[in-house]
């Protein structure tokens, strides 16, 4: 019998949850983690909006998210979607990947689509990380580890036998959803509005403002400021440049403005959220 709760090892450096939801629902806000995480769906779907493309994953299906990247999810028409959650970091799976030089960051797609006579396999993989976490008897960590390991390699495969696949679902709005998100991805340090964005993909505002909204979770201003969040972290991280000029590099014509968006999506300020990354 499952239940809802979290299961971590070695703090954060792993959990896993398993999760079912009914009816419409979406994420309070965008964010991203520090660490992997992957989504497994063992029925129903779920749309995900993944930096700058949409997703509909469906039973059978994995959706992965490296560390940091802008993601949202949103149910579909579905209204339902039982799946399994887990995070991942470099640490604790590191040293059993670099046996054979691979790691999770050489991957660089989002959703891996396992055929029906694969899934089985990969349900039980996933099954047994669950049930190893939530019990914990003697040895656990290395029974995860073990399963996190294999799961990598199914992973891999797919990876390597579909490389020139790519996999999204026929609903007739992604594309150009997609398109957008891209658009504002490629220009979030300008000035940019409903209307400008709307003309350059050729559709209306209150159509883009619709579609936007219904298959990324995200409203068009939101997501433009997530972008230019995101960038400034980034930059943030990186640089020793003034908290000024990174809100000006990154679209914000007013640092008070960028001080209080800033903190409205991460809950810290600039300066405390770069303190925070150097200490």
């Amino acid at each position: 019998m499952k239940d809802e709760r979290k299961y971590y090892i070695d703090g954060s450096h792993f959990s896993i949850q398993y999760m079912y939801q009914t009816g419409y629902s979406k994420m309070a806000r965008p964010h991203s983690h520090s660490t992997y995480e992957l989504f497994y769906i063992f029925h129903g779907s779920k749309y995900f909006f993944i930096n700058d493309t949409v997703y509909l994953g469906q039973k059978g299906d994995l959706i992965f998210i490296q560390p940091n990247d802008i993601h949202r999810t949103s149910s579909s028409d579905e209204l339902e979607c039982e799946r399994m959650l887990m995070n991942v970091s470099n640490e604790f799976i590191g040293l059993e990947l670099s046996r054979f030089q691979a790691s999770f960051a050489q991957f660089t797609r989002s959703l891996f689509r396992f055929r029906v006579d694969e899934q089985p396999l990969i349900e039980e993989v996933i099954e047994k990380m669950y049930r190893e976490s939530r019990e914990r008897r003697i040895g656990y960590e290395a029974c995860v580890r073990s399963a996190l390991t294999e799961l990598f390699v199914q992973m891999k495969r797919v990876d390597v036998e579909e490389s020139n696949r790519h996999a999204h679902s026929d609903h007739p709005l992604q594309q150009k959803v997609t398109e957008v998100a891209s658009y504002i991805r490629k220009h979030y340090e300008h000035t940019l509005t409903l209307d400008e964005v709307a003309k350059a993909v050729y559709i209306s505002p209150a159509y883009l403002s619709r579609s936007f909204k219904r298959l990324t979770g995200f409203t068009f201003k939101d997501y433009v400021q997530a972008v230019r969040i995101r960038e400034a972290k980034r930059l943030l991280r990186e640089t020793s440049m003034p908290i000024g000029r990174v809100a000006e590099l990154v679209g914000f014509s007013y640092t008070a403005n960028f001080n209080v968006t800033f903190k409205k999506i991460t809950g810290v300020t600039p300066l405390a959220y770069r303190k925070q990354k150097r200490e």
